[in-house]
Protein backbone atom coordinates (compact mmCIF):
# COMPACT_ATOMS: atom_id res chain seq x y z
CA UNK A 1 0.00 0.00 0.00
CA UNK A 2 1.15 3.50 -0.65
CA UNK A 3 -0.26 6.82 0.42
CA UNK A 4 -0.36 6.07 4.14
CA UNK A 5 1.93 8.20 6.27
CA UNK A 6 2.36 7.09 9.87
CA UNK A 7 4.47 8.71 12.58
CA UNK A 8 7.69 6.79 13.42
CA UNK A 9 6.42 5.90 16.92
CA UNK A 10 3.27 4.29 15.45
CA UNK A 11 5.41 2.27 13.01
CA UNK A 12 7.61 1.11 15.91
CA UNK A 13 4.56 0.06 17.93
CA UNK A 14 3.09 -1.89 15.00
CA UNK A 15 6.40 -3.70 14.46
CA UNK A 16 6.71 -4.46 18.18
CA UNK A 17 3.23 -6.02 18.15
CA UNK A 18 4.12 -8.10 15.09
CA UNK A 19 1.57 -6.23 12.98
CA UNK A 20 2.15 -5.39 9.30
CA UNK A 21 3.22 -1.83 8.57
CA UNK A 22 1.44 -0.19 5.62
CA UNK A 23 3.67 0.50 2.65
CA UNK A 24 5.44 -2.85 2.38
CA UNK A 25 4.72 -6.19 0.83
CA UNK A 26 2.33 -8.35 2.83
CA UNK A 27 1.22 -11.90 2.20
CA UNK A 28 -2.09 -13.18 3.45
CA UNK A 29 -3.45 -16.66 2.88
CA UNK A 30 -7.19 -17.01 3.36
CA UNK A 31 -9.75 -19.74 2.96
CA UNK A 32 -13.21 -18.73 1.79
CA UNK A 33 -16.45 -20.57 1.22
CA UNK A 34 -18.43 -19.27 -1.75
CA UNK A 35 -21.72 -20.30 -3.25
CA UNK A 36 -21.81 -20.13 -7.08
CA UNK A 37 -23.83 -16.89 -6.79
CA UNK A 38 -21.29 -15.31 -4.42
CA UNK A 39 -18.44 -16.33 -6.73
CA UNK A 40 -20.16 -14.48 -9.58
CA UNK A 41 -20.47 -11.35 -7.43
CA UNK A 42 -16.81 -11.58 -6.36
CA UNK A 43 -15.73 -11.89 -10.00
CA UNK A 44 -17.56 -8.66 -10.84
CA UNK A 45 -20.43 -10.43 -12.57
CA UNK A 46 -23.00 -9.11 -10.10
CA UNK A 47 -23.57 -6.01 -7.97
CA UNK A 48 -21.31 -5.83 -4.89
CA UNK A 49 -23.05 -5.92 -1.52
CA UNK A 50 -21.83 -2.64 0.01
CA UNK A 51 -22.20 0.91 -1.18
CA UNK A 52 -22.96 2.25 -4.61
CA UNK A 53 -20.74 0.36 -7.08
CA UNK A 54 -20.51 0.39 -10.84
CA UNK A 55 -18.68 -2.23 -12.91
CA UNK A 56 -17.41 -1.04 -16.29
CA UNK A 57 -15.31 -2.29 -19.16
CA UNK A 58 -16.07 -5.94 -18.47
CA UNK A 59 -13.86 -7.76 -20.98
CA UNK A 60 -13.51 -11.47 -21.53
CA UNK A 61 -10.85 -12.26 -24.13
CA UNK A 62 -7.89 -14.55 -24.57
CA UNK A 63 -8.80 -16.65 -21.55
CA UNK A 64 -8.74 -13.60 -19.25
CA UNK A 65 -11.47 -11.59 -17.57
CA UNK A 66 -10.99 -7.95 -16.56
CA UNK A 67 -13.16 -5.13 -15.27
CA UNK A 68 -13.05 -1.72 -13.65
CA UNK A 69 -14.97 -1.15 -10.44
CA UNK A 70 -15.89 2.23 -8.96
CA UNK A 71 -17.62 2.39 -5.58
CA UNK A 72 -18.89 5.07 -3.23
CA UNK A 73 -18.93 3.65 0.27
CA UNK A 74 -21.54 4.27 2.92
CA UNK A 75 -18.53 5.15 5.15
CA UNK A 76 -17.49 8.35 3.32
CA UNK A 77 -14.82 7.14 0.91
CA UNK A 78 -14.71 5.99 -2.68
CA UNK A 79 -12.64 3.39 -4.51
CA UNK A 80 -11.56 3.05 -8.11
CA UNK A 81 -9.97 -0.18 -9.23
CA UNK A 82 -8.98 -2.41 -12.11
CA UNK A 83 -9.01 -6.21 -11.80
CA UNK A 84 -7.80 -9.01 -14.06
CA UNK A 85 -8.34 -12.75 -13.59
CA UNK A 86 -7.15 -15.72 -15.57
CA UNK A 87 -8.30 -19.29 -15.01
CA UNK A 88 -5.34 -21.64 -15.34
CA UNK A 89 -7.43 -24.81 -15.31
CA UNK A 90 -10.70 -25.97 -13.71
CA UNK A 91 -9.26 -25.71 -10.17
CA UNK A 92 -6.76 -22.82 -10.30
CA UNK A 93 -6.87 -19.10 -11.04
CA UNK A 94 -4.56 -16.13 -10.76
CA UNK A 95 -5.32 -12.46 -10.76
CA UNK A 96 -4.20 -8.95 -9.99
CA UNK A 97 -5.75 -5.66 -9.09
CA UNK A 98 -4.95 -2.08 -8.30
CA UNK A 99 -7.34 -0.12 -6.12
CA UNK A 100 -7.22 3.55 -5.19
CA UNK A 101 -9.13 4.42 -2.02
CA UNK A 102 -9.97 8.10 -1.77
CA UNK A 103 -10.97 9.30 1.67
CA UNK A 104 -13.29 12.25 2.25
CA UNK A 105 -10.28 14.31 3.45
CA UNK A 106 -8.62 13.83 0.04
CA UNK A 107 -6.05 11.26 1.20
CA UNK A 108 -5.33 8.59 -1.41
CA UNK A 109 -4.30 5.05 -0.54
CA UNK A 110 -3.19 2.82 -3.40
CA UNK A 111 -3.17 -0.95 -3.07
CA UNK A 112 -1.68 -3.30 -5.65
CA UNK A 113 -2.58 -6.95 -5.20
CA UNK A 114 -1.79 -10.27 -6.80
CA UNK A 115 -3.65 -13.42 -6.00
CA UNK A 116 -3.62 -17.10 -6.69
CA UNK A 117 -6.61 -19.25 -6.00
CA UNK A 118 -7.32 -22.95 -6.02
CA UNK A 119 -10.48 -24.92 -5.48
CA UNK A 120 -10.32 -27.18 -2.42
CA UNK A 121 -13.70 -28.90 -2.71
CA UNK A 122 -17.43 -28.56 -2.13
CA UNK A 123 -17.13 -29.18 1.63
CA UNK A 124 -15.99 -25.98 3.33
CA UNK A 125 -15.49 -27.58 6.74
CA UNK A 126 -15.78 -25.00 9.52
CA UNK A 127 -15.97 -22.05 7.10
CA UNK A 128 -19.57 -21.08 6.33
CA UNK A 129 -20.73 -19.77 2.91
CA UNK A 130 -19.97 -16.08 2.57
CA UNK A 131 -17.32 -16.23 5.30
CA UNK A 132 -13.58 -16.62 5.25
CA UNK A 133 -10.70 -17.16 7.62
CA UNK A 134 -7.09 -16.08 7.58
CA UNK A 135 -4.80 -19.06 7.47
CA UNK A 136 -1.48 -17.15 7.47
CA UNK A 137 -0.23 -13.57 7.12
CA UNK A 138 2.97 -11.59 7.56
Amino acid sequence: MSGIQLPPDVIAKLKAMGKPVPGGVHIEVTQSCLTPEQWQKDMGLGKPDEGDCKSERNVSAGGKYSFDLTCKSDHGYSTVGHWEFQPLDTRHMRGSGQVDLIRSNGQHITMSMTLTSHYLGANCGDVKPGEGKTVRHN
